[in-house]
């Protein structure tokens, strides 16, 4: 079963949805051109894609499932991503006294 994520702004979607398709554009460019390394950019696009688009998600799972063991290097890659954003999260919200908006004095 998948946790429910809080709502999203919409500038927050679109910049990852923007940021995720010009690296994974960078990645397929990378993966046809021999001095731009691809993989670099393909798979934290994909993964900045899958946190915004289901369809990605989707994908990439099913993919996972049919390859589980080499993906194994890459899905502890995705947890360690999710984790270190959870913190970021977590410091900006006890910055900001709990996410509360307050109002300009």
């Amino acid at each position: 079963m998948e946790k429910s994520s809080p709502p999203r702004s919409g500038w927050y979607r679109m910049v990852r949805l923007a940021g995720g398709t010009v690296l994974v554009v960078m990645g397929v460019l990378g993966l046809l051109l021999p001095i731009l390394p691809g993989w670099v950019f393909l798979i934290p696009g994909l993964a900045i894609l899958s946190t915004v688009t289901p369809r990605v998600r989707q994908g990439l799972r099913a993919v996972r499932d049919r390859i589980p063991r080499k993906f194994a290097p890459i899905r502890g890659f995705f947890h360690r991503l999710q984790a270190l954003a959870r913190r970021k999260k977590k410091k900006t919200i006890e910055k900001t006294g709990g996410g509360e908006i307050r109002p300009a004095e």
